[in-house]
């Protein structure tokens, strides 16, 4: 009955990890009984040939990881071990070593066990299939096995160019190295290590005890009219309520001002300074746009003017009711559309959402979800896992945009779901235009639970 990403986003936080493939499963599971997962999502490798460190390389970047450089006292370790003879082009930048000899094997992975810019060492090598496969692999295998039983800083795992069945020569030779696990094909082990990380950056975020909060004045006056609301029998509040209850729980608006004729919505365009945006309320006009119920940068007041009467016969022509009520708002001009919301699962409850927004986001999907309660981590964490976050620090020369505004709105959309969590279906935020200073909530819909009597405590 419920989706899959509000599945993930709550089991995420207790530490459950969903394959999507059943190669996947096998793959993930290998890891998790025989490795300890790394404490970072640095990795060094120890290959065969320059062409796995490409292909290394391309699945890391592929599945949040990375190869960073070397310390320098560990490119002079290498050198020593593996001398300039025995190197195959440039090994020892990003996380590497490439091997042209088992002798100095132990050494190099005790190297880069080392390095304080690796959390985890791969090696290149294949479990052979027969008696006589391969006597370097036999011979990596137990080293690594004793380095590991012994108590090796860093977890170590093998890993294959490709993937390959399995035989009980295979299976009674890889059940000699207990510690130690065996992934084949990078992007499927790197997958692996990546669903293992995320799972324990996950807990720790949910782990973090909440900072006990009673909701501010504010706060308990907006949640006692929206459960009026519902009472009420009413299904969604219109846009000046949403942001009412927005505004409540900090999160930034435009000025402002609702109006109830063309004349009052010149008026309020010449207080707020053009241009000015004009937009119809109503509780049951959800998709405003679609209705040619909005207006967009109106410079004048006979543009206003105009405006009005032109969304009035809009609504009505739609088959919606006579517009009462119009809002007159600042237009925003520049930064990054994003999309927020809380929706209800009818398994998981309610589910917050982020990403990008405007009118890509169907085509895009572009988005991230987290269960409530949010802190600030776990808000910076959904964003992570989005397009946004490089869009936020400035991409292509563009400037840099207030990322913690988006986080306060967030955190602050788990505390709305949190305080009526037996009220509210869904909230709307398309979009949350983000600045190089702020971010404010353009246009905003809550929509209420159908059949529910809301608990009035």
């Amino acid at each position: 009955a419920g989706t899959m990403e509000a599945f993930d986003a709550v089991a995420a936080d207790l530490g459950v990890i969903r394959a999507s493939t059943l190669d996947d499963a096998v793959e993930f599971t290998e890891f998790l009984i025989h490795t300890d997962v790394p404490k970072g999502r640095r990795l060094g490798a120890v290959t065969h040939s320059g062409a796995f460190r490409g292909v290394l390389l391309e699945a890391a970047e592929r599945n949040g990881l990375s190869f960073q450089p070397l310390a320098a006292e560990t490119t002079a370790r290498l050198n020593t071990i593996l001398g300039v003879g025995s190197m195959v082009s440039n090994p020892i930048d990003g996380g590497f070593a490439v091997l042209s000899s088992h002798d100095n094997f132990r050494a190099t992975i005790e190297a880069l066990e080392g390095d304080p810019n690796v959390d985890m060492v791969l090696f290149q090598e294949k479990l052979p299939l027969e008696a006589g496969g391969s006597d370097r692999a036999q011979i990596h295998f137990a080293m690594i096995e004793e380095m590991l039983a012994k108590g090796a800083p860093k977890p170590i795992a093998c890993i294959t160019l490709i993937s390959h069945g399995q035989t009980d020569y295979s299976r009674a030779l890889s059940a000699q190295s207990p510690h130690l696990s065996f992934l084949q094909e990078a992007n499927k082990g790197l997958r692996a290590i990546d669903a293992a990380v995320r799972r324990d950056e996950l807990e720790r975020l949910a782990a973090v005890p909440e900072t006990a909060r009673a909701p501010s004045p504010a706060e308990q006056a907006a949640v006692g009219k929206v459960r009026a609301r519902a009472a009420s029998g009413a299904t969604a509040l219109d846009e000046v309520q949403s942001k009412d209850l927005l505004r409540a729980y900090g999160i930034a608006t435009p000025k402002e001002v609702a109006v109830h004729s063309a004349n009052d919505a010149v008026k309020a365009a010449s207080e707020i300074g053009y241009p000015v945006v004009l937009k119809a309320v109503s509780e049951t006009l959800l998709h405003k746009s679609d209705a040619g119920a909005v207006a967009l940068r109106l410079a004048d007041d006979v543009a206003v003017r105009a405006a009005y009467d032109r969304i009035a016969a809009n609504v009505l022509r739609a088959g919606g009711e006579k517009v009462e009520t119009m809002l007159v708002g600042q237009h925003i001009g520049g930064g990054l559309e994003l999309v927020l919301g809380l929706n209800r699962d009818p398994e998981m409850g309610l589910i917050a959402m982020a990403g990008s927004g405007g009118v890509l986001l169907e085509l895009t999907k572009d988005v991230a979800f987290a269960a409530p309660p949010i802190n600030r981590d776990k808000a910076r964490a959904v964003l992570a896992r989005t397009h946004v976050a490089r869009l936020l620090r400035g991409y292509r020369g563009s400037a840099a945009l207030d990322a913690e505004a988006v986080v306060d709105a967030l955190v602050a959309l788990g505390r709305i779901a949190e305080d009526l969590a037996d009220t509210v279906q869904s909230i709307d935020i398309n979009p949350f235009v983000v600045l190089p200073r702020g971010g404010l909530a353009l246009d905003a819909l809550v929509v209420l639970r159908a059949g529910d009597k809301p608990n009035q405590q």
